[in-house]
């Protein structure tokens, strides 16, 4: 009897799901959202057919901040994976350099941008010099893949080059480059060091909460030193401030209802400059030689 009420409320609860993920399709689709090719399963893949696309959040805010500050120039994106980043911003730059290590996930890479004429798509990974490196797989969460090594499925070798040999310009003036490499980021800053010294350039990187360490009575990590010494002042970040409740049932009566019918509880989302780095998780940290207008 039991083994029978499991199946038929699994049964039920899968229908209700697959209702409104159709319904969603439908809605993204009208509303033209890009149709991404992913890994079924993968966390981006689910996140995108929930909400439409991956950071989306960070995505649309960093749209209105780079219009504002005519950000429009180059948009170099190390550690593309399937191009989520570089498809929502190609009509905002001229020009789009899209990089992804992994051999399969370039694949779908190269595919979902094949359309756009000013994206350019580079199968390596991004290091500070050309030596060929190891490169560690995570079958259950492709964004994890990395050339450090942690939780891996897989080891393959790929080929390295530095942003300084890929981008031939060495100037890239007005632009934004985002790195996003699971805990290699201080590699491709170290290989870039002709392309830091263009004018009103903008870097976005991930930051892993163990990346960070005390240091004279502050907590920062290697990436932000090397830029802070490079005179990278302005480090901002994109927040959301969800509604709160003072009484832990309210709480929890909306994150189940998020859960079971994907409703999100309003957002207030804010582009604000730190100050002082927490432990943390950053997904993308904009770091800037100059202050730039908020929206």
């Amino acid at each position: 009897m039991k083994k029978k009420l499991n199946f038929y409320v699994d049964f039920i609860k899968k229908k209700f799901i697959e209702r409104e993920i159709n319904l969603l399709a439908k809605k993204y689709i009208k509303g033209n959202y890009y149709r991404i090719a992913t890994i079924s399963y993968d966390g981006i893949s689910n996140y995108t057919n929930i909400y439409g696309f991956y950071e989306n959040e960070i995505i649309t805010t960093l749209k209105e901040v780079f219009k504002k500050n005519k950000i429009n120039n180059f948009f170099i994106d190390v550690g593309a994976n399937y191009g989520t980043y570089s498809i929502y911003f190609s009509k905002n730059f001229k020009k789009i350099f899209s990089i992804e290590a992994a051999p399969r996930i370039y694949e779908l890479l190269k595919f979902n941008c094949e359309n756009l004429k000013n994206v350019s798509t580079i199968n390596c990974a991004v290091a500070n010099n050309k030596l060929s490196k190891f490169f560690y797989i995570d079958y259950k969460n492709f964004g994890a893949n990395s050339l450090i090594k942690k939780r891996y499925n897989k080891i393959i070798k790929v080929k390295c080059n530095s942003l300084d040999n890929l981008i031939k310009n060495n100037v890239i003036n007005n632009s934004f480059v985002k790195i996003d490499t699971e805990g290699s980021e201080i590699l491709v800053l170290k290989g870039m060091k002709k392309l830091l010294n263009s004018k009103n350039l903008i870097i976005g990187i991930e930051q892993l909460k163990e990346e960070f360490f005390h240091k004279d009575k502050v907590i920062t990590t290697n990436c932000i030193e090397f830029l802070q010494e490079r005179k990278f002042r302005y480090f901002y970040e994109v927040t959301t401030n969800e509604w709160s409740f003072n009484y832990i049932f309210l709480s929890k009566f909306f994150k189940i209802l998020e859960m079971i019918f994907f409703i999100k509880p309003y957002t207030k989302i804010k582009f604000k400059r730190v100050h002082k780095f927490e432990k943390k998780i950053y997904q993308q940290i904009i770091c800037s030689k100059f202050k730039l207008k908020s929206i």
